[in-house]
């Protein structure tokens, strides 16, 4: 059972980037954020192919997602994906470091 019904979203409008984002405690997080109204990118590292099923899953129910790959433990990367994120939606507003 869905927490919000489709006119109750109390993050529409807030962007939001959950690290670990691919399955687990992290998808979880991502639906939840989508369901609420933000726009949600899913951070992985390795494995695409499970990225793109969350963000299917978000797209689905009506959201906004995109997936951005970036291992979390190199700098490079990291600025590399915020670049990506903040070219797609111009600012941040959550930060869910779950990886």
């Amino acid at each position: 059972m869905n927490r919000y019904s489709l006119t109750d979203k109390p993050l529409a409008g807030q962007r939001a980037l959950v690290t670990g984002a691919s399955s687990g405690i992290g998808a979880a997080i991502a639906r939840s954020l989508a369901l609420a109204g933000a726009q949600v990118a899913v951070n992985y590292a390795g494995g695409v192919e499970r990225a793109q099923q969350v963000v299917q899953e978000i797209q689905a129910q009506g959201g906004e997602a995109i997936a951005l790959q970036a291992n979390v433990g190199e700098e490079s990367e990291v600025q590399r994906m915020f670049d990506q994120f903040f070219a797609r939606w111009g600012s941040i507003d959550i930060l869910v470091n779950n990886a």
